[in-house]
């Protein structure tokens, strides 16, 4: 699939979630109290999430609708941040909002994923010659999004990824859409 938006692609990926609420809880108390990492980022996914749907809705040209609550096989709740119609079908939309770590300043988002990757980090993005960026497969979004297809008993979604400078709206830079294909399980099966 060709590339599309605002300086941003549709790559297609295939391949196979984040850390548990005890684990980030866990990080909270040994943290002195301070406001922990997790939460900064959370606070700025949740800030930049409807501006990172709304560029969705410009590069798929279809609307993204609202969330809805599944629960796996374990009974864990899987909550897409939306759905948008492809190919005749309601398929999840998940967005990652990136801001630039301090040291990061100044850098594309290309730049910041092989940053990262350089330093053995299973980041949401890895570089690729082809795309300019791919998702990474090991990520903890990218196992995710193959979640939600599971639950959602589809076999595609997409991957918004918004990246800004700092936490102000104002700042938003890149913006880069990926179809993410379900992965074939050990067994063969999709």
């Amino acid at each position: 699939m060709g590339a599309r938006g605002e300086q941003g692609s549709i790559c297609a990926t295939s391949g196979s979630a984040g850390q548990s609420s005890s684990n980030l809880s866990k990080q909270a108390s040994d943290n002195g109290g301070s406001v922990p990492a997790w939460r900064k980022n959370i606070e700025h996914g949740r800030k930049h999430e409807p501006s990172a749907l709304n560029k969705v809705e410009r590069s798929l040209g279809s609307p993204v609708t609202a969330k809805k609550v599944y629960k796996d096989k374990n009974k864990k709740r899987v909550i897409p941040d939306g759905f948008v119609e492809y190919q005749g079908r309601e398929v999840p939309v998940e967005v990652k909002n990136v801001c630039a770590k301090a040291s990061e300043k100044g850098m594309n988002l290309r730049e910041i994923a092989q940053s990262r990757q350089d330093k053995g980090t299973n980041w949401t993005l890895i570089p690729d010659s082809e795309c300019g960026l791919r998702v990474n497969e090991r990520s903890s979004a990218h196992k995710q999004v193959q979640k939600q297809m599971e639950v959602c008993d589809v076999t595609e979604a997409f991957l918004g990824v918004n990246f800004s400078e700092s936490d102000a709206l104002s700042e938003e830079k890149e913006f880069h859409l990926f179809k993410v294909e379900k992965r074939e399980d050990k067994d063969g099966a999709k």
